[in-house]
């Protein structure tokens, strides 16, 4: 009886052990607010997506409407290494492996921005990839209500298929909103840290 006493205390002990252990290894969660935000002017930028030394392109487009149909769409585009350089769409992607969008785009309302984006770049590492963030809130009872948001992070991979490989932006996770909101734009400061795009072209310059 004792030694079945003395198991199972020491199993216990064991577990918890490598509870702790794991949650000690387990990665810091990654802290946006201190990465940069690249500011994206109306029509062509430049901008070194991987850090490899090589400008791709980020064309930012708006739409204008009476009916409640505004947003800035963003499209990615990279140059293929062959002499006859063609610009290829860099598309998104969901961590499964399905397709999810040919661009990014955000959607406003007159009372709340109900899906906005980020292009951040690390503060620190003037050569890191970008990382692309898409928030969005659900409708909820109309464009002015206060309902759950999440943000979806995204970062360049490479997908293989029929023996090509392209560059593509693959969902890396997603972060549920701790609080309820109707502006996106807030949810963005209040969740992540992350505010509004500063006036530079990008941060590696």
């Amino acid at each position: 009886m004792r030694d079945a006493k003395f198991a199972t205390t020491v199993g216990t002990a064991i577990l918890f052990a490598l509870g702790a252990s794991a949650a000690l290894s387990a990665p810091a969660p990654e802290d946006f607010s201190k990465m940069s935000v690249i500011s994206l002017a109306a029509g062509p930028n430049e901008v070194d997506l991987d850090g490899d030394g090589r400008n791709e392109l980020i064309f930012l487009t708006r739409r204008e409407g009476v009916d409640n149909r505004k947003y800035n769409q963003i499209s990615f585009f990279r140059a293929t290494d062959k002499a006859d350089a063609k610009w290829q769409l860099i598309t998104l992607y969901d961590s499964k492996g399905a397709f999810v969008a040919d661009n990014v785009r955000s959607s406003e309302a007159p009372d709340c921005v109900l899906r906005d984006f980020r292009v951040l770049r690390s503060s620190a590492e003037k050569n890191a990839p970008v990382v692309i963030i898409i928030g969005e809130r659900e409708f909820g009872q109309g464009f002015a209500d206060t309902t759950p948001v999440r943000f979806v992070v995204y970062r360049l991979d490479k997908k293989v298929a029929a023996g090509m490989t392209t560059i593509v932006l693959r969902e890396d996770r997603v972060i549920q909103g701790k609080e309820k909101y109707c502006d996106m734009e807030k949810a963005f400061l209040s969740e992540l840290g992350v505010g509004p795009a500063k006036p530079v072209t990008d941060t590696k310059k």
